[in-house]
């Protein structure tokens, strides 16, 4: 069956065009979502006995354990009950994670066992003051849009295994970490900087914690940002075959599934056969024989909540 790939020019995210009738009325509901939050406080919500693969609410949120591995880490799933947006982390037992919803700290943890599934003890959800954003237009909407991201917190001395790689802290100070990924060193990295994992994943820098005091433990926040695709290659994302047709400075046409797309600009998106939405986020190209470029896609689901 023939399936198009619409390209549309402009906002990052681009969400469907609605047009708001009265800002009025959203300013009203703006207002009383905010008095609500602060009558309220931030209150934590606290799970107990969660099984592998069942899930519970907490607060706006459902948290669903989707693995529990036997050195007591939890792969946690949180999702919001009002706008479907899911993020999933990784949780040491005893430890804290950071999602965009909240923390989610994690308690004592059993393994599962011949005779019995693994456990949670507890999960505690702490969510944060904004969970909401409320746009007035449809220019503003691109606001509510999600990419999809996946945050861990990686403690010194620990280590973490992301999409099946082994990663840990070789060094770290207030403004510089060095990681160990499969037991090969990286170059020193600053915020906001990346690498590439070996499933073409990209590994974002987004937080560096450590304190100059002697015998502190620092600690960094990586984020899952979508993948790089190398011009040569083909990669799978969300059961789509992708690769590169064509590419220069400032453009990219995408081979996906053997259909070609229109010339691309960073920020344009395209419609996989699954209705997922993938965004050409970076493209590099060096305007020199024999080079290869590369792009940057992150996958991404655009909202409107109030229509």
């Amino acid at each position: 069956m023939e399936h198009n790939y619409p390209v549309f020019t402009g906002s990052k995210y681009k969400c469907k065009e609605v047009k708001m009738k009265n800002k009025f009325i959203l300013s009203l509901i703006l207002g009383i979502f905010l008095i609500g939050l602060v009558s309220s406080g931030i209150t934590s919500y606290a799970i107990t006995d969660l099984q592998k693969g069942k899930t519970a609410v907490a607060g706006d949120v459902k948290v669903k354990v989707t693995d529990v591995s036997r050195t007591g880490v939890v792969s946690v799933q949180v999702t919001d009950t009002q706008t479907g947006a899911t993020e999933r982390v990784a949780v040491t037992e005893g430890r804290t994670a950071l999602t965009k919803f909240g923390e989610v700290s994690v308690g004592a943890v059993t393994p599962s066992s011949l005779f019995k599934k693994a456990n949670v003890e507890s999960i505690v959800v702490t969510p944060t003051a904004t969970q909401a954003v409320i746009s007035q237009d449809a220019e503003e909407c691109s606001d509510n849009c999600q990419a999809f991201t996946e945050r861990y917190k990686l403690d010194e001395g620990e280590t973490i295994t992301l999409q099946g790689n082994q990663i840990s802290i070789d060094f770290i100070n207030a403004d510089s970490v060095k990681f160990e990924v499969n037991g090969q060193p990286t170059e020193l990295f600053s915020k906001n900087q990346w690498f590439e994992l070996n499933n073409n994943q990209i590994i974002e820098i987004e937080r560096i914690a450590k304190l100059e005091v002697p015998a502190t433990i620092g600690h960094t926040i990586l984020g899952l940002k979508g993948y790089k695709l190398d011009e040569g290659e083909t990669i799978t994302l969300q059961g789509n075959q992708i690769s590169i047709n064509f590419i220069d400075a400032n453009n990219v046409k995408l081979d996906v599934n053997g259909q070609i797309t229109d010339l691309l600009n960073e920020d344009n998106w395209i419609e996989l056969s699954n209705g997922q939405i993938a965004v050409v986020e970076d493209i590099t190209k060096l305007e020199v024989a024999g080079t290869i470029g590369y792009v940057r896609i992150g996958l991404a689901s655009c909202y409107f909540p109030y229509l």
